[in-house]
């Protein structure tokens, strides 16, 4: 959204610099440019993950998540393909910030899991566990 928004306004600037002169433009793009990694930067911060993690200890590892993270987790039943084997798939919304503690939180637990990390434009519902 934000290099979007300075590559209008860019064309607009360049455009004036024959009528305000080229150094108060170049002042005008750089701070142009400045504000808009600010806006892509806030619009990252607010982003959701959804991690789908494919673990033979689904329990262990979801029990870990609410007491580390103070998340929730939806503990689904599948069956591999390839292994021939059950296992339990955990889907677990957080922030992009907690990603890397998550990732630790699993391979301490199962070194084996698969994990997927998809980009959630929308959460509804608890985001957080509520503490007892």
């Amino acid at each position: 959204m934000g290099s979007i928004g300075f590559v209008m306004n860019a064309v607009i600037v360049i455009l004036s610099m024959f009528v305000f002169g080229v150094q108060a433009g170049l002042y005008t793009l750089v701070s142009m440019y400045a504000a808009s990694r600010v806006v892509s930067g806030l619009m990252h911060f607010q982003q959701r993950k959804t991690a789908l993690i494919v673990t033979e200890k689904p329990t262990e590892v979801s029990s870990e998540i609410g007491h580390k993270l103070v998340r929730g987790s939806t503990i689904m039943r599948a069956y591999g393909a390839y292994t021939q084997r059950e296992r339990g798939v955990l889907l677990c919304a957080m922030t992009h910030l907690e990603m890397s503690d998550l990732r630790d939180l699993v391979q301490s637990i199962d070194p084996n899991a698969f994990i997927t990390i998809l980009d959630t434009t929308e959460v509804i519902g608890r985001f957080r566990q509520n503490n007892p």
